[in-house]
């Protein structure tokens, strides 16, 4: 079997990952049902690409070795945002399932995943390319996280609204929201936030009524929404 030189090595290391993050920017571009959205994340992961080739290039080994595991562990670390989010919700009201997500983030998932088994496999030629290792966990801890964000729904509760993303949304930093077009992308604007004052949520028609009944009522003071239930998420 031929062996590649470590030009080659890196151009189809380069592809997978680029084939893996296109993957995850499709997937979140189809969660938030926004072309807006999938440029966004497929820049943001592009960057971080191109972060993490530059400092495999100027940094010890050792060094880049710890800055990928620490990236695989800030990986799991997303998801402490939902969780706390949880905890604080108070009673559930709604609880709207990711019914189009799974389609996409679970291939995308299973697929950075493979790739990053691949990368922790290999046997690379040279000193640089020894970070493959280290990298490929990276990569099987993010497909991982994107596999399972499903498993994350958005939910409406009696203390505000969690986002699969963002966490919690406390009603009272809740300074206005708007509808998209279709009526399935619900926009919040924020009164404080750490990173972006703008939220996108993507709501099905079939729970429309219920999130306007609920963010009127509670924002405006508008007329009671039907009595507190959680709605059913069967189709």
């Amino acid at each position: 079997m031929p062996t590649l030189d470590k030009h080659d090595l890196l151009l189809v290391c380069l592809a997978l990952v680029f084939l893996g993050l296109v993957a995850a920017s499709v997937a979140a571009g189809m969660r938030a049902r926004s072309a807006a959205a999938a440029v966004r994340a497929a820049l943001t992961m592009l960057s971080l690409l191109a972060v993490v080739a530059v400092l495999g290039l100027v940094l010890p080994a050792r060094l880049s070795a710890v800055l990928l595991i620490a990236f695989a562990v800030i990986t799991w670390g997303s998801r402490w945002p939902y969780l706390v989010g949880k905890t604080r919700l108070g009673r559930v009201l709604i609880t709207i399932p990711d019914q189009i997500g799974p389609r996409f983030t679970v291939p995308a998932g299973v697929l950075m995943a493979a790739v990053g088994l691949l990368w922790m496999a290999a046997r690379p030629v040279g000193p640089r390319l020894a970070l493959l290792p280290y990298l490929g966990l990276s990569m099987i801890s993010l497909g991982i996280v994107e596999g399972l964000n499903f498993l994350f729904p958005t939910q409406i509760g009696s203390r505000g609204i969690l986002d699969t993303y963002g966490g919690l949304c406390d009603w009272d930093n809740i300074e206005s929201y708007a509808w998209s077009d279709d009526g399935e992308l619900l926009q919040l604007s924020l009164r404080q936030s750490l990173i972006s004052r703008r939220r996108f949520l993507a709501v099905p028609p079939r729970f429309r009524t219920d999130v306007a009944a609920y963010l009127s009522h509670r924002l405006w003071s508008a007329e009671a929404p039907p009595a507190a239930q959680e709605v059913s998420t069967d189709s």
